[in-house]
């Protein structure tokens, strides 16, 4: 069970993923399996590594992780105003920001239990974790890539509030947050990310052309219907009404063509396979692959949340993708490293038994 329900699960997603993309752009499904291809490998390779070789040097993982971020800020390679991708061969570009989920959760799962071995919980030692978590975030949000950065600071401090840090650190953290998100807005938001925002909060006063996405997302969804328009005939995506429907907005494409019992079926899916996630991380001794377990956990449903939730027009749009569903080569990459190494950490690390006979 331990050792085949993650890839079992990973592989139910991305089968459904590579028809679906085939029905709405063929010309990228060989790519879309290639970058999948990439993604199992990855997992496998990761999953059978030495796992307390994978977590004995976080502070390489961490400044290599940085350096890779950094890299795309002095390319000339622009794509849509933004330096978010390294050119490795051909058309294939690595995203870095993706990459640092992985790098950064397993360096800050480690880093989280060495501060907390050499020196008590207080507000110094929350600083210094907070204060690792925000350089890589910055270096994300300046590519410009507010939506990730901001998602990504919040796994990341995931892990210190699994670590258990007082309600007080915590109530201090918030605060943090709020003012930081008050100088950004006046400073450092670009145009259209306050519109994105103002959009959210005031549909109505918005020109139809900002709320044109997130309409065609509800108009393709509530086509769906029940049990769906059927495979390869929803409207809205086939003739490309809905925008990005391989990336941002394949759920409302899934949606219209699978209705709500197929869209319900795929939430079900993520949701056991962060629970089981979840489940395994309580019997495991080590603290740092505990946490990192809880950090995978964390991000598998977040992630599909906020996607499904930017969907279906309860939170502004932001780029987030459909974990192991949408297309994107970097994101099956990471999301092999995320799940190869949780994978590791649950099938050789010793465990504690969940039932206790007395």
């Amino acid at each position: 069970m331990n050792r085949w329900f993650i890839p079992s699960i990973l592989l139910v997603i991305s089968s459904i993923s590579v028809v679906f993309i085939n029905s709405l752009v063929p010309e990228l499904t060989s790519k879309h399996l290639l970058s999948i291809f990439l993604g199992f490998v990855v997992f496998v390779t990761t999953a059978r590594l030495p796992i307390q070789q994978v977590f004995r040097r976080p502070w390489h993982l961490y400044l290599f992780t940085c350096i890779l971020l950094l890299i795309p800020l002095f390319l000339p390679v622009q794509i849509r105003g933004t330096s978010r991708w390294i050119p490795i061969i051909g058309s294939f570009r690595l995203q870095p920001s993706q990459i640092a989920f992985a790098l950064i959760g397993i360096s800050i799962s480690s880093l989280t239990v060495k501060f907390s071995k050499d020196t008590a919980q207080n507000i110094k030692s929350t600083a210094k974790q907070l204060g690792l978590i925000i350089i890589p975030t910055l270096l994300i949000a300046v590519a410009p890539n507010l939506g990730t950065a901001v998602f990504f600071f919040f796994c990341m401090s995931m892990i210190i509030f699994f670590s258990g840090i007082p309600w007080k650190h915590i109530a201090f953290l918030l605060a943090g947050v709020i003012c930081f998100s008050y100088i950004a807005w006046l400073f450092l938001l670009q145009p259209y990310q306050k519109q994105r925002i103002t959009t959210f909060l005031q549909p109505s006063q918005a020109s139809q052309n900002e709320t044109y996405n997130v309409r065609q997302s509800l108009i393709a969804i509530g086509a769906g219907g029940l049990s769906g328009s059927g495979f390869g005939k929803g409207s809205q995506s086939q003739l490309r009404f809905l925008p990005e429907k391989h990336t941002d907005f394949v759920f409302a494409a899934f949606s219209e063509e699978f209705g709500f019992i197929g869209s319900a079926l795929l939430v079900l899916i993520y949701l056991v396979l962060s629970l089981y996630l979840l489940k395994e991380s309580y019997s495991i001794q080590s603290l740092e692959q505990k946490y990192f377990v809880l950090f995978t956990s964390t991000i598998v449903f977040f992630q599909a949340m906020i996607n499904i939730s930017t969907n279906i027009g309860l939170l502004p749009v932001t780029g987030i993708t459909l974990p192991f569903f949408s297309y994107g080569g970097t994101s099956f990459i990471a999301f092999g490293l995320i799940f190869g190494t949780a994978q590791n950490c649950i099938q050789k690390e010793k465990r504690y038994s969940l039932l206790h006979i007395v």
